[in-house]
């Protein structure tokens, strides 16, 4: 293990945690009121033999007894000192439970705080995997009908984008918008080639502040639209610029309203 993996453990913690002293939870004693309890068992082999271990300590013990007087037998079966030996291995046990205690409560705050950390990159972890299915896939085959509300399939006088003009994507799932920094971008698979990743993506960039009405651009799709000017941004002619960018790029559908 590497000693930025050891940074921080307890001094000795090795000589009171894993399995052999796992059982120090369970026999600390219950007056103290501050060993855990359920903690794991140990394992079978190691359970007989410590089993074993403490029927031969009794059945010696059994056998060295002398016979005598009551007071004699009491004094063999209690000699002076038993007492405070039996009270130190109590208090043993118990400081091995409170420093498992310790062990594992600061154990499970840092596995926490890893997973808060973690969580909190779920977004951006998000993104990557989308924009690498956008540069994996095969580019958009459109119908007849979605050619005829994209760029491609529109004459030049008809190129043009109004507050009244209806928008929505070409295709479900052709494009996304991520954040990056101070900027809005926005990344699609309209430019891919047949070959695999035969051209690299070639995202957008926006401001930040652009942002709202890009991601009602990008998320409006067949069978819905969403006019220009419904779009969130203070200033019409910005509206109109970010769906032209999009509509200028090939993936943007669109649909005029009225006589021009």
């Amino acid at each position: 293990t590497g000693k930025s993996l050891r940074e921080g453990l307890p001094r000795d913690f090795l000589g009171y945690m894993g399995t052999v002293y796992a059982d120090a939870d369970a026999d600390a004693d219950d007056e103290d009121g501050e060993g855990e309890r359920g903690g794991p068992k140990l394992p079978e082999g190691l359970r007989q033999a410590y089993d074993a271990a403490k029927k031969r300590a009794a059945e010696g013990k059994a056998d060295g007894e002398k016979d005598g007087d009551e007071e004699e037998e009491d004094e063999a079966e209690n000699p002076p000192g038993d007492d405070d030996e039996e009270e130190e291995e109590r208090r043993r046990r118990r400081r091995l439970s409170r420093l498992r205690s310790t062990f594992r409560s600061e154990a499970r705050d840092r596995i926490l705080r890893v997973c808060r950390r973690s969580l909190n990159l779920l977004d951006e972890g998000c993104d990557q995997i989308g924009k690498r299915f956008l540069s994996d896939r095969q580019p958009p085959h459109y119908t007849p009908t979605e050619i005829d509300s994209i760029k491609e399939g529109h004459p030049p006088e008809l190129k043009a984008i109004w507050p009244d003009t209806l928008c929505r994507l070409s295709r479900p799932g052709v494009a996304r918008l991520c954040v990056e920094g101070d900027k809005a971008v926005v990344y699609h698979c309209g430019d891919n080639a047949r070959e695999y990743r035969g051209n690299p993506l070639s995202p957008m960039e926006f401001e930040l502040d652009d942002a709202p009405a890009l991601e009602t651009l990008i998320t409006t799709v067949e069978p819905r639209w969403v006019m220009v000017k419904d779009l969130v941004h203070e200033d019409v002619e910005e509206k109109m610029e970010i769906a032209k960018a999009l509509y200028d790029e090939g993936i943007l559908a669109v649909c005029q309203t009225g006589n021009r």
